[in-house]
């Protein structure tokens, strides 16, 4: 994820969330979620956002939101893996 696409994540969390990043500062916020989420591609990202906000009634961490795409990518490779068995083999 780039720097653009964590602050585009972070503008979101601060809508739904009022009082997220309240008394940090701006910069080092970013720094830090973008740090934690480098290697998080922003598709996935945006999964585990939805999936925030409709079950976290309070100001997320950044640890819920890696909770939530780890159970999101499981679950996406688990229904391919299933695909990729149901289809069945060309033989020569």
């Amino acid at each position: 994820m780039t720097m653009q696409e964590t602050t585009r994540l972070l503008s979101l969390l601060k809508t739904a969330y009022p009082a997220f990043g309240k008394g940090a500062h701006p910069a080092n916020l970013e720094a830090l979620w973008h740090a934690t989420l480098a290697d998080v591609p922003y598709a996935q990202a945006q999964k585990g956002f939805v999936k925030l906000v409709q079950s976290c009634k309070f100001t997320p961490t950044v640890a819920d939101l890696l909770e939530n795409i780890n159970k999101i990518s499981a679950s996406e490779e688990g229904y391919i893996a299933k695909v990729r068995y149901k289809v069945p083999r060309r033989t020569l």
